[in-house]
């Protein structure tokens, strides 16, 4: 399951497709599925997806 997004991003960065945004993005349940982007303004380093707060 590793595999496959590292695959296709070392293709996209070796043919010069891949433009770095700091996006996070959830790999697919099957080989070769789509990447579905993490929404944005959420914290991806916790295991249910919370909004982030802004600094107080």
């Amino acid at each position: 399951m590793t595999a496959d997004p590292l695959a296709r991003f070392a293709e996209d960065v070796l043919a010069e497709r891949w433009q770095g945004n700091k996006a996070v993005w959830i790999a697919p349940e099957d080989n070769g599925g789509e990447l579905t982007p993490f929404p944005a303004g959420y914290d991806y380093l916790r295991a249910i997806p919370v909004q982030d707060r802004p600094n107080e």
